[in-house]
Parts: C-alpha cells; structure tokens; sequence
C-alpha cells in the first residue's frame, strides 16, 4: 500500500514505482542471474496478455521494471520465467484458506464443470 493517494497528475509515475517496488521484493520475486531464471507471481501467467502490450513480453516488462542490478541480464536475451503459486490465502486474517493448494484449484475447477451441467 502506498503512504500518498493516487494522484491523476502522477498516477504514470506511481504505478511505475509501485511496480517497481513490488518486482524488487525478494519475497515476490526472484532474479536469478547465474541460471538466468526469474521467478514471478501467478499474475503474470494469469494475465499475460497484459504484460504483452504493444508487441512486448512479460520478459520486456521485467527488464523495464525490475531492481536496476537485475536489468542487464533481462535485457540480454532469453530468459527463463517460472510462475510461483498463488496463495488462496493470502487476503484471508483468518487462515481458513492457508493448505488450499493447487490440487485444490484443479479439483474445484473439475468439479464445478460437473455441477454447471
């Protein structure tokens, strides 16, 4: 969350630091150099065609947005891109959805084909 309003005159900049702020959160995201891997929240799998705007790529968005010592190797070519697992659980204070995983993602979404039938 950010300490300021969004602010119409500064709503580009704010975004952009914001999302720089998130990408440079090792919690949230890992850069890997050596392996030349990264690995980045589900959002940016779920949502790819929003980070592709304009003929880019999630790799290009990164390279734009990523902690500055981290830009080079973005910036030089192929890269891998490896998705984290969301956590269900993570806007829930109660911890009622901690151990729901990704087999439970699929199950669910298995099951409800059945059920809108």
């Amino acid at each position: 969350m950010r300490r300021e309003a969004y602010a119409g005159n500064e709503l580009d900049r704010q975004l952009d630091n914001s999302t720089r702020v998130w990408l440079a959160n090792p919690n949230l995201s890992e850069f890997l150099p050596d392996q030349r891997l990264v690995r980045i929240g589900k959002i940016f799998d779920w949502y790819r065609k929003d980070f592709q705007g304009g003929g880019s790529s999630v790799q290009k968005f990164l390279a734009r947005y990523a902690p500055p010592d981290r830009l080079v190797f973005l910036q030089k070519g192929q890269v891998k891109i490896e998705y984290k697992p969301y956590n269900w659980g993570l806007n829930d204070t109660s911890g009622l959805g901690e151990d729901y995983s990704q087999p439970n993602v699929i199950w669910d979404r298995f099951r409800n084909i059945f059920r809108k039938g």
